[in-house]
């Protein structure tokens, strides 16, 4: 969902991960896959977020709204992603190809500071800009094509007990790549406000990071929509948990 509303502050400086709702198997894991733009649907989602933290509990709400739009004569999903919480608000859109998913632009703003970034198969280039006036370039290479949006990814793959797949993301506030392995690891129900589904549960884990997978329950059926997750954020941010719980679900009217 790419959700967190936590504070972006320079990349001099200390982080937190705009992924929250962020991000095992002996399956062999597909790397990358191709991405079928045509199986998502327009959609809002909204959420009620908790994250638990060593000094404190923050109560949160987020949507993620999926819609197609047109970026500079190209077809687009336009992911667009609103938290709001005492920290304040923070907002997320991101331009994906509307074929195959890849990501062109991304902005986020929050208190005074906005990062815009584009993507090519090599490299995320941009700037992030401050309050005080200050402008840091952003130029991170990438070892490999990057998702632009990891619930997007998870939307339209063909999962199924036991799929396993390996995700590259660019993750805006820590100016860095990372790479996730996915892993289906059964079917379950799950009750949320916004009604019960019948749900894949998934294990999302970074190899290279020592913490528990992350959990995301999504929808069994097409488009797989995240109805729920439990995730830890790194000690390197303090440590603390997020619980996210799907509240509704709203489509377009015909």
């Amino acid at each position: 969902m790419g959700q967190g509303g936590l504070a972006i502050r320079p990349p001099t400086r200390r982080l937190l991960p705009l992924s929250a709702v962020a991000f095992i198997g002996a399956a062999s894991a597909v790397t990358n896959p191709a991405l079928d733009g045509a199986k998502l649907t327009e959609q809002t989602s909204t959420y009620r977020m908790t994250v638990e933290l060593p000094d404190g509990t923050v109560d949160m709400t987020a949507s993620t709204s999926w819609s197609r739009a047109n970026r500079d004569g190209q077809d687009v999903w336009l992911v667009h992603l609103v938290n709001d919480s005492s920290l304040g608000r923070m907002v997320e859109d991101i331009y994906l190809r509307r074929d195959d998913l890849r990501p062109l632009h991304r902005t986020v703003e929050q208190a005074g500071v906005r990062l815009a970034m584009d993507y090519t198969d090599g490299a995320v280039q941009g700037q992030a800009s401050f309050p005080d006036g200050q402008d840091v370039p952003i130029d991170i290479p990438l070892s490999a094509p990057a998702i632009g949006h990891m619930e997007s990814a998870l939307a339209v793959l063909p999962l199924s007990p036991g799929f396993t797949v390996e995700l590259t993301t660019f993750e805006p506030t820590m100016q860095m790549e990372r790479r996730w392995r996915v892993v289906v690891t059964r079917t379950e129900t799950t009750a949320t406000p916004a009604g019960t589904f019948d749900t894949y549960r998934l294990e999302i884990n970074d190899p290279e990071s020592k913490g528990a997978p992350g959990l995301y329950w999504v929808t069994r059926s097409p488009p797989h929509h995240m109805v729920q997750s439990r995730t830890t954020l790194p000690d390197t941010f303090g440590g603390g948990e997020v619980n996210v719980m799907l509240d509704g679900v709203e489509t377009p009217t015909p």
